[in-house]
């Protein structure tokens, strides 16, 4: 009698890895457990080669793979005289790895250049950005596919005007990332954060009020301008009175290890307004006739002439308070009063008048005796007038011979 035993079909109660996602040059651990099998493979699947061939139902393999891969376990077993299997796959999935992302030097002065330095495994994509204070990341560079993988480091070159966070962030064809950051030191200038005048612009005598603060890197400052005594090199911050005695520039300097940083504050000093002269050319004329009015100011940056109605017969400006000099013609009906005014921008007036007299006189006889004579000889001129403010009288040539001003 014969008894027939049925192999019992094999089982794979676990097969896993450990861990499931990887950093590119990692390894993971491959576990299995199988029953009822008499030869365990794995298979790569990508490469179709068996980095495991065992007859061990249970046990362990060490995986280092450098992309996402899949491996395939395969219990075989025996069935009526055949060989059978049954199969069971799992995925390996490959994060791309940044071997190392660096800064040099990580600590560089203002200006000047940093080298960053990376490389990486398994990535199809690699993003450099930046971040500084509380700003959101700006991208400052997408690294082109050809680059990626080298075998030698990547490097960029970088200039931080401030603490700057970069980071790297590695991607593959699937979405996965990884990223590192590294942070960039930045040794500041001294820094000038206040420099400033209360009045640009004074009439001589008066006081203007100086604020200063200095941060960053300073050893020591100092103020120089007209008028001033200087500060305390310590001060780097606080405030001064000044009276300057004529316009200049008043310069902060904030003395540092690696340089100084200044500002500069321009002041103007205004003379008072001074009218040097207004004149009128000729005082007296007659209706019909036209006087000329003349006049010269200094430390103005504005002159006006006007008549006894206030109407504006002429204005002048300029922007630095040099003399102004001009004139102006006028023919009144009367005897008239005119106005010149002048003024700065920081307060300084000054007024002056003249007077241009209309003569109303009629001259009611004019003769001479005698009429003809000879060289050398005199001639009596005589004449009567109404109301006159005065006589003058020329020659045929226009030389003036005598004047009669009550």
């Amino acid at each position: 009698m014969t008894i027939q035993v049925k192999a019992s079909q094999a089982t794979i109660l676990e097969f896993s890895a450990d861990p499931g996602e990887v950093i590119a040059g990692n390894s993971s651990i491959i576990s299995w457990k199988t029953t009822c099998a008499n030869r365990i493979t794995i298979t790569q699947n990508d490469i179709l080669k068996d980095i495991v061939d065992t007859d061990n139902l249970i046990g362990t393999a060490s995986v280092t793979p450098d992309h996402t891969t899949q491996y395939t376990i395969k219990a075989h077993y025996s069935d009526n005289g055949q060989t059978k299997t049954i199969e069971r796959t799992i995925e390996i999935k490959i994060l791309p790895s940044i071997l190392h992302f660096t800064a040099l030097p990580e600590t560089v002065n203002d200006g000047e250049p940093a080298e960053l330095s990376w490389q990486t495994l398994g990535a199809t994509s690699i993003t450099l950005s930046k971040t500084i204070g509380n700003n959101p990341p700006k991208i400052i560079q997408d690294v082109l596919p050809d680059k990626i993988g080298n075998p030698e480091p990547e490097v960029f070159q970088v200039f931080p005007s401030e603490k700057t966070v970069y980071r790297l962030e590695a991607k593959n064809t699937i979405g996965d990332t990884t990223q590192k950051e590294i942070t960039v030191d930045v040794l500041p200038f001294p820094r000038i954060e206040t420099f400033s005048s209360d009045k640009t612009d004074i009439l001589i005598g008066e006081s203007i009020i100086l604020p200063w603060k200095v941060l960053g890197d300073a050893t020591g400052v100092s103020i120089t301008g007209p008028d001033f005594n200087g500060i305390q090199p310590d001060e780097f911050s606080g405030s001064t009175t000044v009276q300057p005695s004529k316009s200049g520039k008043y310069t902060l300097t904030a003395q540092g290890s690696r340089g100084d940083a200044t500002k500069e504050i321009s002041v103007k000093v205004w003379q008072k307004v001074i009218i040097k002269n207004f004149v009128s050319n000729p005082k007296i004329i007659t209706k019909g006739q036209s006087s000329l009015l003349s006049f010269s100011v200094d430390n103005a940056t504005h002159v006006e002439i006007t008549d006894a109605s206030a109407k504006t017969l002429k204005t002048q400006d300029n922007t630095d308070g040099s003399n102004i000099s001009s004139n102006v013609s006028v023919s009144p009906n009367s005897s008239a009063v005119y106005t010149i005014k002048a003024s700065n921008p920081v307060g300084s007036e000054a007024t002056a008048t003249i007077d241009v007299l209309v003569d109303p006189a009629q001259i009611t006889s004019l003769s001479a005796n005698p009429t003809h004579i000879l060289a050398g000889q005199s001639s009596t001129i005589q004449y009567t007038s109404d109301g006159s403010f005065g006589i003058q009288v020329y020659g045929a040539d226009s030389d003036f011979m005598a004047a009669d001003i009550p």
